[in-house]
């Protein structure tokens, strides 16, 4: 069975959620920043406040991830013929009881268009990490042999960047993936848009500390030798 991911309830869902979380934020922000408000209220309540807005980011982004990922799925629907359904749970969230619209033939023309974006942007940042690493072992050249221990510490984080891009490359083939709209058993699905930059951002998320970590062992290790 090829399950429907989302509904026009949960777009409608997501979105009010969305919408509420991310005004518990402002809301949550413009208290901490309200030097009159933080004046008045105890130490403990000023860092409830400061953990919840973490949380409450947390929370908004993820929904606002959520919704958008909805309304792509329904757009993807629409696409492939499908009625956009009202409630997944009318047809037991299967795909194959989804009825097709009247007079509608799918659009073919965008298949792909998912990952080819993810693999564009995929290589850029390869590009940039590759460069980055001629930098580094050029900035840090006097420090002798050693610092091709750092280079190739960079040089995996870049190796990591570059598989996830291979793997993007690879499902833009229509023979070995599919999109998660098309009822096919014998072709796996291929990250779609969203989901492959939420994967991409949480991956730059790490890398840049990555990135400074490296470093600062590189400067802690220069200033040892001098006796610093």
């Amino acid at each position: 069975m090829t399950k429907i991911k989302y509904d026009k309830k949960d777009k409608k869902l997501y979105l009010n959620m969305a919408a509420v979380f991310s005004i518990l934020t402002i809301i949550d922000w413009g208290m901490l920043n309200c030097e009159d408000v933080m004046q008045r209220v105890p130490v403990e309540a000023e860092v409830i406040f400061l953990c919840a807005i973490w949380i409450l980011c947390i929370l908004a982004f993820g929904l606002w991830v959520g919704y958008l990922d909805a309304v792509f799925y329904l757009k993807r629907l629409q696409r492939y013929g499908y009625e956009v359904p009202e409630n997944k749970r009318n047809y037991n969230k299967d795909l194959q009881k989804l009825p097709k619209a009247e007079n509608v033939v799918g659009n073919m023309s965008y298949k792909n268009y998912d990952s080819r974006i993810l693999t564009i942007l995929t290589g850029m940042i390869v590009a940039g990490l590759f460069l980055y690493d001629i930098y580094f072992l050029y900035r840090y050249s006097g420090f002798g042999k050693d610092i091709w221990f750092f280079e190739g510490i960079l040089i995996l984080g870049t190796l990591v960047w570059l598989f996830m891009g291979i793997s993007y490359a690879r499902q833009i083939s229509d023979r070995k993936y599919k999109y998660d709209v098309e009822i096919d058993f014998t072709r796996k699905n291929r990250k779609n848009l969203i989901d492959g930059i939420v994967e991409i951002i949480v991956l730059l998320l790490l890398t840049f500390p990555f990135i400074e970590v490296v470093n600062n062992g590189v400067q802690y290790m220069m200033r040892a030798r001098e006796g610093k």
